[in-house]
């Protein structure tokens, strides 16, 4: 019974023996592999070292002999490092553990070569400071620059031979110390690893493409939107602008044909400014919505509000009291001014509507420090801050009211475009917008445009003065009845022999019955039947110096859809004032 009691230990006494023979001969391996990879990274690190050591020296005995100033104490401890390192690797130094001349022969080989090279190039250091000290010629170009060079370039050469057989023994060794559960747990890691990257990236990838969905459409929301009102804005131009001329027009033919001091003739300028602002509104509108270029000018913000305030004042009414903060010494803006007119302008009336009982609108301009800029790059700004003791502007749609279409009035009697418009024209004058958090006042804007050192230039509005005699045959064509008389009158008391077509098709019959030609073709655009653009080409056929000069009351892209562009003729944008349709022929005329 004993005697099976040992047999029965024997199978797990062996179990275990054989298990501790093998965590000792694992141990021992381990211990050996580990001698293996100390000595060859001590190896790869040395070789490493040499080549920086050595491009060092190199690039400053290259930098002393071209005249700079170097450390030449650095430059010699450098060589000796190598000269040392070398002397390890070979086993002249006691206590390094040498490479093996039979076991490792392409290593050692290759230290046999790369010894001499050192003491060579240590050699040729030495004469080329020697040489420079001397007054010699061994900078760049010489003889002794090029030998230097060549064996430096054979050195280094070698010395990446080395770094790649000792890289190599390196990554072998490395790859015997691994174990077949360190290859495991490594393979864990990794996966779990990827595994882990792998969901955050597709999650981070999967919120980008979410917030890139949000905005853009949010951008395409926007672009339908301003789609739309330039839709709507273009359709109305070309009718309202016609009337609009239409006005202008006959208030021009009185106002030319009146004494200056006959009281009409007063009474005529004003309706053609008022025909004039009418026609910048809608310019306005048609400038943010079709992106059309500003016509900037140096200007003082300050002098822009007070040319406003008699119209403001009448515009708020009287139960709203306006009041003026104009600060000093505030510097100028490059500004359209029109624009800036209309923005001021849309403020108040916002301000005014939400104040149906009275109160105050305050008009502030302020000098805006580098520090405190909201402007691209942190320049100074000249900023206009436009208050009132209205209700204010709810938290929630503050970042909403410059939306198009959006209102907090009764969609019957606003469009919501009034904010929008003011924010594009702004951001198209290079100015910044935003509304600013007053516990004492309702609702406060703050535009703030870049401050320019440029002094301001004194400009007026043109007064309707007497345009200048002309002379000449002019086809007008236009198939607004009321607009083609009137433009016929101001054409004749310009001095001008005038014919006048309905439509693109009388034109035409016009200029084959013509025995002595036009001097000019004045021309609308868009036209039933053959447009101007059409009508012009057939009148340079027939004519090839006839001028041309189209107008119209639609907006610049339309105005390219149908060609103006590609003809390279004068422009008149409707309406237009006797001054201006003079001052356009003129140019119609000399051009070319």
């Amino acid at each position: 019974m004993e005697e099976t009691s040992r047999q029965s230990l024997r199978v797990p006494a062996f179990v275990l023996a054989l298990g501790l023979v093998s965590l000792v001969l694992i141990s021992v391996n381990d211990a050996i592999r580990k001698r293996v990879l100390v000595r060859d990274a001590e190896r790869a690190r040395n070789v490493a070292e040499m080549q920086t050591r050595l491009a060092k020296a190199h690039l400053w005995v290259e930098e002393y002999v071209t005249g700079d100033t170097i450390d030449r104490a650095e430059v010699q401890e450098h060589l000796a490092k190598c000269r040392e390192i070398l002397a390890g690797l070979l086993g002249t130094v006691p206590g390094t553990v040498a490479v093996d001349p039979i076991d490792e022969r392409q290593i050692y080989e290759l230290l046999s070569r790369v010894q001499p090279q050192v003491e060579t190039f240590i050699g040729l250091s030495g004469e080329r400071f020697a040489g420079y000290d001397a007054g010699r010629h061994v900078g760049i170009g010489s003889v002794a620059d090029i030998e230097y060079d060549r064996v430096f370039s054979a050195l280094a050469d070698d010395l990446r031979a080395l770094d790649e057989l000792v890289v190599e023994q390196l990554d072998a060794a490395h790859e015997q110390s691994h174990t077949l559960f360190r290859f495991i747990i490594v393979a864990w890691a990794a996966i779990v690893g990827v595994s882990v990257v792998g969901i955050w990236t597709r999650e981070r990838r999967h919120l980008a493409a979410e917030r890139a969905l949000r905005e853009s459409e949010a951008k395409l929301l926007r672009s339908q939107k301003m789609e739309a009102i330039g839709s709507l804005a273009g359709g109305l131009a070309h009718d309202i602008n016609n009337y609009l001329a239409a006005i202008s027009a006959q208030c021009e033919v009185v106002r030319m044909r009146a004494a200056e001091t006959d009281p009409v003739a007063a009474k005529m300028d004003m309706v053609m400014d008022t025909c004039s602002r009418a026609a910048a509104l809608l310019q306005r509108l048609l400038a943010f919505s079709r992106g059309r270029p500003v016509q900037p000018e140096v200007v003082s913000l300050n002098q822009v509000v007070i040319g406003l305030e008699d119209m403001a004042r009448r515009l708020i009414g009287e139960n709203v009291v306006l009041e003026l903060a104009l600060g000093r010494g505030l510097g100028n803006v490059e500004v359209e001014v029109g624009q800036i007119e209309q923005v001021i302008l849309n403020l108040l009336v916002n301000a005014r509507d939400a104040m149906p009982t009275g109160g105050e609108v305050r008009l502030e301009t302020r000098a805006v420090a580098a520090d405190e800029s909201p402007l691209e790059g942190g320049v100074e700004g000249v900023a206009l801050r436009v208050s009132d003791t209205g209700p204010g502007i709810p938290p929630e749609q503050r970042d909403k009211i410059f939306e198009p279409f959006f209102t907090t009035k009764g969609k019957s009697e606003h469009s919501g475009l009034g904010l929008a418009t003011v924010y594009g024209i702004v951001r198209q004058n290079r100015g910044t917008i935003a509304t600013i958090d007053l516990e004492d006042r309702g609702a406060t804007l703050e535009l703030v445009f870049p401050r320019v050192a440029r002094k301001a230039r004194r400009s007026a509005r043109p007064a309707a003065a007497a345009a200048g005699r002309h002379s000449g045959r002019v086809l007008l064509v236009e198939d607004n009845e009321r607009l083609r008389t009137s433009t016929e009158e101001i054409l004749s008391e310009l001095g001008f022999e005038v014919t006048v077509a309905a439509d693109g098709s009388e034109a035409i019959a016009e200029l084959d019955e013509a025995v002595e030609g036009f001097d000019l073709l004045l021309t609308d655009v868009v036209m039933p039947g053959l447009n101007g653009v059409d009508v012009a080409r057939e009148a340079m056929a027939r004519d090839p110096g006839i001028k041309v000069l189209f107008a119209s009351g639609y907006a610049d892209r339309v105005m390219l859809s149908h060609g103006v562009d590609e003809q390279g003729a004068d422009f008149l944008a409707k309406p237009y004032t006797g001054s201006e349709l003079s001052a356009a022929i003129a140019r119609a005329l000399d051009s070319r």
